[in-house]
């Protein structure tokens, strides 16, 4: 490849990375949904024009989506979310409706990237029927989600892990291998990351296999924060499989760190405040860890080289800033995603926090002993087995908390939607951590609004511990909708029943279990 095109080609690549990873939307914290139009449960004399929901903070509409069924359980609506009054609105234009009764199900996308997601009824015309019990278990049964997609992803997202820290390991240590070429790694980096982008649409909207192939559910994925990160990642990685070795090493080096500030901005990172900081110390963290485990990939898998040794023997030198900067890098990150020092123990991403953190110890005492080894080595990569175990272990560990979500300051919001004899119950219960939690119960009743629910009692108790049914402060807010605190004192699975009276002479029990603190 000509000098000219090459540059022009890094150049291009470099723009429009860039233009991408600094464009993208940042999130925010996890939506709970505040009101509907029409109301949940109500009875209205003409066909609406349109449904809208209504959520306590923005929401991303570009993954979402709205179906309606009819009293028979046929779908009339199956609509993707537009934007209503205000950011915080979603709206959807509706056909002209029959009288009768209708059941709206609806998945929309929290700015925090998870998916939140409830059903509610109305009826059209007084002398309508509302849905019966029968058709609201089966339909809001069947939006359950099929997890091939979410596994696929979750292949593909290690091994694009695996392939950015072992550009760095080949570039930091400077090895040309025949058996690892920067131009293949960079290959195997961009189809990786490609196949996340396929199946983060079908994995978030609860869809199947084929829809990853839905151009138009691509395109919605790639308007979301995540996926332009994902989109930027992979002209990156292109970009180094069409250059490899041939690209200037500073222009190089300066893809790498790109490619890892897309890693840190399409992360939990990116929905923090402020965000170039946040974003900035977790891309120190991701470029030291991927210059500690894939230097020593690099070596091992390497195979023979000519400048093996000397390789071997910069990367010892390194490695006396890589393991501080990991360390410094690695506990911010921590911190600031769980909001403090508790949260370390009261979460499942602090408790994996934790055990990437002995581990990162586990190395950084084995590699104060290898670099001493490592002067005048003959065999390095025996030298280096110990150490690689460790670091293959906590990069998983690192593969893993990418997906799982941190309890922050603000904590985190449990939502539920079920469905028992024909009674829906939308349950939230916020900020999900020990001490006072409010509860929010928005029932659809299977008489529609024109039946109300009462006698609601809330109960609570903690098996693990022993800890017997402690009962909830409950009050009716609006119709059908039953606010009540529950307080936590302890961390673990606690068991959370709601009892309601559909009718004077029925009882319906829904149980849920609410993680505290993991």
């Amino acid at each position: 490849m000509k000098p000219l095109i090459l540059r022009l080609v890094v150049f291009a690549t470099l723009v429009a990375g860039s233009f991408l990873a600094l464009g993208a939307r940042q999130s925010l914290a996890h939506a709970v949904i505040e009101s509907t139009e029409p109301a949940a449960n109500s009875v209205v004399s003409k066909a609406p024009n349109s449904v809208s929901l209504n959520f306590d903070e923005p929401v991303d509409t570009a993954l979402g989506w709205m179906r309606v069924f009819d009293s028979d359980g046929e779908r009339v609506v199956t609509a993707k979310l537009g934007r209503g009054d205000g950011d915080d609105w979603v709206r959807v234009a509706m056909p002209e409706l029959e009288d009768g009764g209708y059941l709206v199900v609806w998945r929309v996308m929290s700015a925090d990237g998870h998916a939140v997601e409830g059903a509610f009824g109305f009826q059209i015309g007084e002398s309508s029927l509302p849905v019966g019990n029968e058709v609201v278990s089966t339909v809001v049964g069947s939006q359950g989600d099929d997890p091939l997609p979410g596994r696929v992803a979750g292949v593909g997202r290690y091994i694009s892990y695996a392939a950015l820290a072992l550009l760095f390991g080949l570039f930091v240590l400077n090895i040309v291998s025949r058996r690892l070429r920067l131009s293949t790694v960079g290959a195997v980096g961009a189809v990786s990351v490609l196949v996340v982008l396929l199946m983060t649409g079908p994995n978030t909207l609860s869809g199947s296999f084929a829809d990853a192939f839905d151009v138009s559910l691509l395109a919605d994925t790639m308007n979301t924060r995540s996926g332009t990160m994902m989109v930027a990642r992979i002209l990156f990685f292109v970009a180094i499989a069409i250059v490899g070795s041939r690209m200037p090493r500073r222009m190089l080096g300066l893809i790498l760190v790109l490619l890892a500030g897309t890693f840190a901005a399409g992360g939990h990172s990116g929905s923090e405040s402020p965000v170039a900081i946040a974003v900035l110390v977790t891309t120190v963290h991701v470029v030291a860890v991927s210059i500690w485990i894939g230097g020593i990939i690099a070596v091992l898998v390497g195979g023979a080289t000519s400048n093996l040794e000397s390789g071997v023997q910069r990367f010892a030198k390194i490695m006396n800033f890589v393991l501080p900067a990991v360390v410094l890098s690695g506990v911010l990150t921590a911190a600031r995603n769980l909001g403090g020092l508790s949260g370390l123990f009261d979460s499942t991403y602090g408790k994996i926090t934790i055990t990437k953190f002995l581990l990162v110890v586990a190395m950084g005492v084995i590699a104060l002993i290898v670099r001493r080894k490592l002067q005048g080595a003959t065999q390095p990569k025996k030298v280096l087995a110990a150490e690689a175990a460790f670091g293959l272990a906590a990069f998983v560990l690192a593969s893993v908390l990418a997906v799982t979500p941190p309890i922050s300051a603000s904590g985190t919001v449990f939502q539920r939607t079920a469905v028992e004899a024909g009674l829906v119950a939308n349950v939230t219960v916020d900020p999900v951590g020990t001490g006072a939690n409010e509860i929010h119960v928005l029932f659809s009743p299977p008489g529609g609004a024109l039946s109300r629910v009462g006698d609601v009692t809330i109960r609570y108790s903690l098996p693990e511990r022993s800890v017997p049914n402690l009962d909830a402060t409950v009050s009716e807010a609006s119709p059908n909708h039953w606010i009540g605190v529950l307080n936590f004192p302890y961390t673990g699975i606690w068991k959370v029943e709601v009892f309601a009276k559909p009718t004077a002479n029925d009882t319906v029990r829904f149980v849920f279990e609410v993680a505290i603190g993991g």
